[in-house]
């Protein structure tokens, strides 16, 4: 991280990072994303589509937060509701 922001930040395939797949391996980015990294300045990374291996970190640390932070919280909510 240099000054604050990350060099580069790595994306899913989400709809609002990828417009439009072009064949198989590229993809067309949504033009704000550009507009918002190239503000800030850093570059986009996204991921390839299939490829698990890519982003285990990341599902791995939304698994444990769904186990520990957010079913704890589910009854307290619910209770309320």
């Amino acid at each position: 991280m240099i000054g604050g922001m990350y060099k580069e930040i790595v994306y899913d395939n989400m709809k609002n990072v990828v417009s439009k797949f072009i064949g198989k391996n590229e993809k067309k980015l949504n033009y704000r994303l550009l507009e918002f990294a190239n503000y800030y300045g850093f570059s986009i990374n996204v991921t390839n589509c299939f490829s698990g291996n890519e982003k285990g970190h990341v599902e791995g640390s939304v698994k444990i937060i769904r186990k520990y932070a957010l079913i704890s919280i589910l009854p307290k909510i619910q209770k309320n509701s």
